[in-house]
């Protein structure tokens, strides 16, 4: 059968097969989580024989999640997809969602083999919240993008004379949650996060802003392939439709490889109840609306705030308690982003802070004399049901706190997505508020008694600390002291609800970030969060050296040249991306180096481990390549013990060093000197962590900013320096070659330096003397510490009295500067004159003066 024939058939078939399909209606109660660096996905192995040979029009939509802020330089430097029904290149049939590489918008493309047409949604930070997006396209019409309903002003075609392309069959493999299937294990293109509900129709569904879906997607006439990803465990997902495109977790042959994560499905707030005024206390202190007068239900109050950085639509909105809901929001009453609003009892509220006579406008109103029929102090249920049902919340408190949903009047009818309680007193003539102001967490009970966080008894349209929006404050703290910095944007002295932060950790020389850890528990920099809640982040440094270093990476082509002659790195006549590449160590140190058992790889993979009784002498090089016949390689022995030239047992470096970035790995048997070295876009990102390194320690963290992908390697300048933290540089900025595996940039083959102290770390204790000096508003104090010690520096007065403890911790080899912001120990600032600065080390004491000059 002729193939064009064969699938028009399949055409038909399947509109056919969607008629006569019963309506499946998924729960949501689950879906798939992916991890970037494990290369998580899901494979629809069956459809290049499945999709149509040509739509003309269609739709390809899902709901997805990241799992932290997602900016152009938070998410990992490959594609990053959503969908794909892709190859790599420029092939007839590719279709995908992704962002691009170094891209903070996403990208929704078809190619037709020579053109790519595409469009973008303009959003440059995707919070970590459920997005629905809609990719659409019509030759007849145009192609758009859909974020939450709303309509990019990105629109294909934008010219004169252009047309919108088709999507082909083709040969290509759908995959849910990553990228081009002949790339899966190649490049980091996964999706960080979760994805649910997504489904492909042969109809352009959208042309105009809409109202995403509140309940899961059905099966209709116009339906390809759906999944619910309900299933909840095992290996494999289910097309709703019936048509075949089932999907395969992770990879085919490889259990729990690749596999993403089942987890429950939890939607995300937008309204929530901050604060709660329930027992009115006696007299004036009652008076809760301000108009002068005490009344146990008019002074009853529930505050709701809008926890997203997206206005929400209140119309319709019903308020009450378990006996009925009495109030209503009027039609077209929005609430901004971090405001309050708050619905008395009753009374005069115009002297509460938000009032407006304009009841579209306003912040506060009155319930007609009572919340319902009056909330109960010993305990009652709070219900706020939405207009359309997809938000329907209800709040036990006292008595309620464990007896189930309510069942009165007020919840008659209700489904509800949103449950909470709590056990806080809310009879003891003070309000209960959440602490802090806005906090919503799925589980734990985070309210208090106002009183115990405030001087005052409640603050309606007012966080407990005063604020008319809800707002957070944001603490980084540098672990330890005096090893790096971070720079926050925005900065700010409190953050709005919903403000996108981001925040980049750089080490001083000779260090390398870690982690972030506190209120965020994260290994990638720069960090993206959202301020939901007060943040107190700690961003932890390491030095790049934890042990004394013997041997180091000197040496590193990750990009050969493709030039018959100038790429042949190995010198075997042939050049390949694979087998040319290379990394070079040299043992720096004046004692052999026994390498018995040590693998080689990268964060992917292992691909060689060294015999039993391998020494690699002093001031030697090794250089390990991807393949080839290495025989012309300088070092090379056709003994395995006696050789100083290796290659992987499969071809490339691990499985192979990426051009934009990578981490090469050097693992030890017994964990005593585990290396990692990264270049490119792993520079100061964080260390590897995929499944090859899990419980690694690292004692020799290595990073170059030095560009990897210029045709030629990257080496320190001068070979084995290590007395700054990245002496790398370009080799053909050094050297007319554009390697020198096995060899010094000058041709020779041992390692010799005029530098004894080819280490790089302080022989001595020394304290210099701070700069600038005089100063004003600050100063550093650099030390040199020989040896890991712990280290005491303080600063006194000219009378011997204590102002600041600067450092009281643990340091490791190496040279620190640590700054004194002319503060003591109480955030005061001291005035003008002399000061002292002492610092306490095993048995290095030193002390100086310093002027403080205002």
């Amino acid at each position: 059968m002729d193939k064009s024939i064969k699938k028009i058939w399949l055409i038909v078939t399947i509109i056919l097969v969607l008629t006569s399909a019963n309506s499946i209606m998924a729960q949501w109660n689950k879906a798939l989580h992916f991890s970037w660096w494990q290369h998580d996905r899901v494979l629809i192995p069956d459809a290049p024989s499945l999709f149509p040979f040509v739509l003309n029009a269609g739709t390809v939509e899902m709901w997805f999640k990241p799992d932290s802020l997602f900016t152009a330089t938070s998410h990992p430097p490959d594609y990053t997809y959503l969908f794909s029904k892709n190859l790599s290149g420029n092939v007839q049939g590719d279709l995908g969602i992704g962002w691009k590489r170094n891209d903070g918008d996403i990208q929704c493309f078809i190619q037709d083999g020579s053109v790519t047409q595409d469009v973008y949604p303009l959003i440059t930070a995707w919070e970590p919240r459920w997005y629905h997006i809609a990719y659409v396209w019509d030759t007849a019409d145009s192609m758009r993008v859909f974020i939450d309903g709303v309509q990019s002003a990105d629109i294909e075609p934008n010219q004169a004379g252009e047309v919108c392309l088709p999507v082909y069959g083709g040969t290509q493999t759908i995959v849910l949650g990553s990228g081009a299937v002949d790339l899966l294990d190649l490049r980091y293109e996964t999706f960080r996060g979760s994805i649910d509900e997504v489904r492909i129709s042969a109809v352009a569904r959208y042309t105009n802003n809409f109202t995403v879906p509140t309940t899961a997607f059905e099966v209709d006439p116009y339906t390809i392939a759906l999944w619910h990803f309900d299933e909840g465990n095992g290996n494999t997902v289910s097309d709703a439709t019936g048509n075949g495109f089932n999907g395969i977790l992770g990879h085919p042959d490889s259990v729990n490889y690749a596999h993403p994560e089942w987890i429950n499905v939890i939607r995300d707030p937008k309204i929530i109840i901050n604060e709660m005024n329930v027992d009115v206390a006696e007299g004036n202190a009652g008076d809760a609306n301000g108009d002068g007068t005490r009344d146990a239900n008019q002074d009853q109050f529930i505050e709701i705030v809008n926890i997203t950085n997206t206005v929400q639509d209140l119309s319709g909105y019903q308020v009450g308690d378990n006996s009925g809901l009495n109030f209503t929001f009027p039609q077209g009453y929005t609430i901004a982003p971090s405001s309050f609003v708050t619905i008395f009892g009753g009374g005069n509220v115009s002297n509460v802070t938000g009032y407006n006579p304009d009841q579209l406008l306003t912040r506060v109103f009155t319930a007609g004399g009572s919340i319902g029929d009056g909330l109960l102090t010993a305990g009652d249920y709070v219900i706020i049901k939405s207009a359309d049902g997809s938000h329907d919340v209800y709040f036990a408190y006292g008595d309620k706190y464990g007896a189930g949903a309510p069942s009165g009047n007020g919840a008659s009818g209700i489904s509800w997505e949103f449950m909470e309680r709590t056990q806080a007193n809310t009879g003891n003539d003070n309000s209960i508020t959440r602490n802090p102001d806005g906090n919503y967490t799925t589980g734990g009970d985070i309210f208090v008694e106002h009183n115990t966080v405030s001087s005052q008894a409640f603050s309606p349209n007012k966080t407990a600390a005063g604020y008319s929006i809800l707002v957070f404050p944001l603490t980084v703290t540098v672990n330890p002291t005096g090893t790096g910095n971070v720079t926050i944007d925005p900065q700010l002295e409190v953050y709005p609800v919903g403000t996108a932060v981001t925040i980049t950790a750089q080490p001083n020389d000779k260090y390398v970030f870690t982690s972030w850890t506190g209120s965020v528990d994260e290994l990638f920099n720069p960090l993206g969060i959202t301020m939901n809640s007060p943040k107190n982040i700690t961003v932890n440094f390491a030095p790049q050296f934890r042990v004394t270093p013997k041997l180091i990476v000197n040496e590193v082509l990750a990009d050969p040249k493709n030039d018959p002659i100038l790429g042949d790195a190995n010198g075997d006549g042939v050049v390949s991306s694979l087998q040319d590449e290379f990394v070079e160590l040299v043992n720096i140190s004046d004692q052999p180096f026994d390498l018995s058992g040590f693998r080689i790889g990268d964060d992917e993979m292992i691909t060689y481990t060294f015999p039993n009784g391998y020494i690699l002498q002093p001031k030697q090089f090794l250089v390990f390549f991807g393949g080839g016949d290495l025989t012309n390689v300088p070092g090379y022995n056709p003994d395995i013990m006696q050789t100083r030239v290796f290659k992987a047992d499969s071809q490339g470096v691990g499985n192979g060093l990426a051009n934009g970035g990578d981490f090469f790995l050097l693992l030890s048997p017994d964990g005593s000197y585990d290396m990692y070295f990264g270049y490119n876009s792993k520079f100061n990102s964080g260390p590897p962590v995929t499944d090859v390194v899990a419980g690694v320690e690292f004692e020799i963290m290595q990073e170059t900013a030095t560009n990897g992908q210029n045709d030629n390697s990257m080496t320190r300048n001068p070979d084995g320096n290590i007395s700054i933290g990245d002496p790398f540089v370009e080799h053909k900025n050094v050297s007319q070659a554009l390697f020198s595996p096995g060899k010094m940039l000058d041709g020779s083959t041992f390692l010799s330096a005029e530098d004894k102290n080819l280490t790089g770390v302080p022989t001595e204790y020394k304290m210099y003397t701070n700069y600038p000096n005089p100063f004003n508003p600050s100063t550093t104090i650099r030390f040199d510490i020989p040896n890991r010690s712990k280290v005491v520096l303080k600063i006194f007065n000219i009378h011997g009295e204590e102002i600041i403890t600067l450092a009281n911790e643990e340091f490791n080899p190496g040279e620190y500067g640590i700054t004194w912001n002319g503060k003591n120990s109480r955030g005061e600032s001291m005035p003008s004159g002399m000061y002292i600065y002492r610092i306490v080390s095993d048995n290095f004491t030193q002390s100086s003066k310093m002027i403080l000059l205002k």
